[in-house]
C-alpha cells in the first residue's frame, strides 16, 4: 500500500505547476532540497517517477505524474473542504433565549453549569428580565432563538 502525507501532495501539486523545483521552493518558502525530498519519498512510496529529470533541463511530468496530478489535486480540495466543514462544526453555537422569571428560577439557574460543561459549543445566552407580552415578537424578528415562560392566570 503506497502511503504519503497530504504535505507531499501539496508540494508535488504546486512542482507539478511549476516544474521547477527552485521557483516551488520559493513560492512555498522551503528549500529546494526540502522540495526535492518530498518528491523523492513521493516516488519511492507510490513507486513511480513523477518526473523526468535531466542535469541542466526542465522537469517534465511522466504519466504517472500526470494522472498523481489530478488525483492530488482532488484529494488536497478534499481535505481544504472537510477542513472547512470542521472549523464550522468546531465554531460555537450562539443561542439567545428568554425564560420568564418563575422558569429561570425554578428550574434553568440550576441546571446551566451542568449545561455549559455538557455543551460546550452552545454559548446560551439567557435573559430573564423581559416583558412577556414583546417576547413572541421578538423570536419573530430573530432577535431571540427561543422563548419559555408560564402563562399566567386567565391568559
Amino acid at each position: 500500500m503506497a502511503r504519503y502525507t497530504i504535505r507531499q501532495l501539496e508540494v508535488f501539486v504546486e512542482a507539478a505547476r511549476d516544474c521547477n523545483f527552485a521557483r516551488t521552493a520559493d513560492r512555498l518558502g522551503i528549500s529546494q532540497p526540502a522540495v526535492s525530498d518530498h518528491i523523492r519519498a513521493l516516488e519511492r512510496n507510490l513507486g513511480a517517477a513523477l518526473f523526468a529529470r535531466r542535469r541542466g533541463a526542465t522537469v517534465v511530468l511522466t504519466g504517472a505524474g500526470e494522472r498523481l496530478s489530478v488525483e492530488a489535486r482532488a484529494v488536497l480540495d478534499q481535505t481544504a473542504s472537510l477542513s472547512r466543514r470542521n472549523a464550522a462544526l468546531a465554531a460555537p453555537v450562539r443561542v439567545r433565549m428568554f425564560a420568564g422569571p418563575h422558569i429561570f428560577e425554578r428550574m434553568l439557574r440550576a441546571a446551566l453549569a451542568d449545561f455549559y460543561r455538557a455543551y460546550p459549543q452552545i454559548e446560551l445566552e439567557v435573559v430573564a428580565e423581559w416583558p412577556t407580552d414583546d417576547v413572541a415578537s421578538l423570536v419573530r424578528r430573530r432577535e431571540l432563538d427561543l422563548a419559555l415562560f408560564t402563562a399566567v392566570d386567565g391568559r
